[in-house]
């Protein structure tokens, strides 16, 4: 009896330090994630920490019932169970945040084409061969060219348009050019994909340019631009921005401003001062869609958030789905599986958003429907996770999601910043939406040469109210 005794307390006394061990960790990762409001945070500790000396003096006192004891014992062991699973969310949350400052280069692959039935076919038949390419100003251009003559020592010959290079493919000659490119001609009408062979990839990489802020302050009105461009592979691929918005926010006002700007927007390039469509400035680089959109609209624009079709895909899955209100029933177009939306209210799982967020072909006003579409989805992807518990249930899921397709420049002191504050007001926000407008038209564009393109002739008055609206958002 005596030696159970010894180790009934000797497991007690165990279990004790544990439980401080535990509690402190608890603790001290509460103070180093710093989200917590101050007028929470110490009113709490103090009730938690007077709870847990009792709850330890209960443990060792050798006078406390047994009944008293095994009460202690229970509670510690619940308490625990909170202090680990609080620990493990919060260390979960911290490397999401970490790892999103690490995440800060774009990449392309180059692509070495040639006609199927041309009888150069393998790697071993590139060695100084005459290479066709587009002519190009693009940094990262100039890089793949320098990657691809250490390479095969090719002799490079540049065409002016992209009519030359498919006249050049059909010719059965060897063309060099950006993944992008390739998958912009796999479409209508030129669809060379059906004709060619990939022989090889050359992969290159830039980095994201450091945006300069004039004040780092996030008590001050901001604005994100939210880049979602037309791939699913990795977030770090370089390809076109077909979701270009700016969010506008205002944190003593609590009041957001989404302001759309159409993919096929007709604006002067910030780098190379040339026109060309919006959605192509994402070829050149994150940087450089912000820099054009920031001469456009005349605001500075501190932050991004970059997505891509996978992002959005799964982050509304993670979240259970969304609610969107859809203002006739339409069909999708060209996306592999049609969708019907119908008038009214549709509740959307991730392919399905993807889907309502992209489609054009089925209205009127195509480019314009969608951009209202696009702020829908993304007003309802807001809603959801500022109302919903799905937010606390399907956590790890969502920070998985967004840590492998998702990019941007706040830092871990940002975000956890804006957490606290909206923790410590807990006023609800207000969304107003607005987008650019337009005509239609077909013009030269620098990415293509002078093949004409159809783009959207910019509305200056709708520029000028849009300026307007952020102006009056920003205003304290």
């Amino acid at each position: 009896m005596k030696k159970k005794k010894k180790y009934g307390k000797y497991l007690l006394r165990v279990l004790a330090i544990v439980y401080c061990l535990i509690y402190f960790l608890f603790v001290g990762m509460v103070f180093y994630f710093n989200v917590v409001p101050d007028k929470y945070l110490w009113p709490v500790l103090l009730v938690v920490t007077l709870f847990s000396i009792i709850v330890e003096c209960f443990i060792w006192h050798p006078k406390i019932k047994k009944i008293w004891k095994r009460i202690a014992i229970v509670i510690a062991f619940l308490l625990m169970i909170i202090y680990v699973v609080g620990i493990y969310y919060m260390v979960v949350t911290i490397r999401f945040m970490q790892k999103l400052d690490d995440v800060k280069t774009q990449e392309t692959e180059y692509y070495v084409i040639v006609h199927k039935d041309s009888e150069i076919q393998k790697k071993s038949q590139l060695s100084k061969q005459s290479m066709k390419m587009l002519e190009s100003k693009s940094e990262l251009d100039q890089k793949a060219v320098k990657e691809l003559k250490n390479k095969y020592q090719p002799k490079m010959d540049i065409v002016d348009n992209i009519n030359e290079l498919e006249q050049s493919i059909k010719e059965q000659e060897l063309v060099f050019m950006s993944r992008t490119l390739y998958t912009m001609m796999s479409e209508k009408p030129y669809q060379i994909d059906d004709d060619t062979k990939i022989i090889d990839k050359i992969k290159v990489y830039k980095k994201i340019d450091e945006i300069k802020k004039k004040t780092n302050s996030l008590d001050e009105p901001f604005h994100i631009y939210i880049s979602g461009t037309d791939s699913a592979g990795t977030i770090s691929d370089m390809a076109r921005s077909d979701v270009n918005m700016i969010v506008t926010v205002n944190p003593k006002t609590n009041q957001i401003l989404l302001t759309s700007i159409p993919r096929d927007y007709y604006v002067t390039l910030h780098t190379s001062g040339v026109k060309d469509k919006l959605t192509h400035a994402g070829v050149y680089g994150l940087s450089e869609s912000i820099m054009t959109i920031q001469d456009l609209l005349e605001i500075e624009i501190p932050y991004y958030v970059h997505v891509n079709f996978t992002t959005l895909i799964q982050l509304v899955d993670a979240i259970g789905g969304i609610d969107v209100v859809s203002d006739t029933t339409f069909q999708t177009h060209g996306m592999g599986v049609k969708y019907t939306f119908y008038a009214g209210v549709n509740h959307l799982d991730g392919k399905r958003a993807l889907a309502f967020s992209r489609e054009r072909k089925s209205f009127a006003d195509g480019d314009k429907k969608r951009v209202q579409n696009q702020q829908k989805v993304l007003e309802a992807i807001l809603n959801k996770a500022m109302s919903s518990t799905s937010i606390l249930t399907n956590y790890t899921q969502i920070l998985n999601t967004l840590q492998s397709s998702f990019q941007t420049n706040f830092t871990q002191q940002d975000m956890t910043y804006f957490i606290k504050k909206q923790l410590n007001d807990m006023k609800p926000w207000t969304i107003t939406m607005i987008h650019l407008d337009g005509t239609s038209s077909y013009q030269n564009t620098y990415t293509y040469g002078s093949q004409k393109l159809y783009v959207m002739l910019p509305d200056m008055n709708s520029i000028l109210q849009a300026k307007e609206n952020i102006k009056q958002v920003t205003k304290e």
